[in-house]
């Protein structure tokens, strides 16, 4: 998150209150963070696809 300095620069180039400024950096790295665990998520999945994709082979009993 910028510095108070910086926050109270964009609150008042944007002309919103410093408290929405900050706020919205929060959901930011919200909204980064869950993204981030989704991709992590699904990463894990692909690798579960191709441990499933793998062909199994059934071995017969061997009759003797």
């Amino acid at each position: 998150m910028p510095c108070r300095k910086v926050r109270e620069a964009l609150a008042k180039d944007t002309g919103l209150s410093v408290r929405v400024v900050q706020v919205w950096f929060q959901n930011q790295r919200a909204k980064m963070k869950k993204i981030q665990r989704k991709a992590k998520q699904q990463e894990g999945d692909k690798s579960l696809d191709k441990e499933d994709s793998e062909p199994h082979i059934k071995q017969e009993p061997h009759s003797e």
